[in-house]
């Protein structure tokens, strides 16, 4: 897998299948950053987590964020 830049790296995480999986740091997963969009409603963000359509259709549903 290619290195994450430093720029981007504070709104990037790792997804695995479990929480369990995440304590345990296993190899299996995938990556994926955070965005912050700006509500309507003035003060209000809304914050997403994107990552690969196939690790959510396969259950990797924990993220763990640096």
């Amino acid at each position: 897998m290619p290195r994450i830049p430093l720029e981007v790296l504070d709104c990037s995480f790792y997804v695995y299948r479990s929480v369990i999986d995440a304590n345990e740091g296993k190899q299996t997963g995938g990556c994926g950053f955070l965005v912050q969009v700006p509500s309507v409603h003035p003060g209000w963000t809304h914050l997403y987590a994107v990552t690969n359509k196939h690790l959510i259709d396969d259950g990797f549903t924990a993220l763990r964020l640096n």
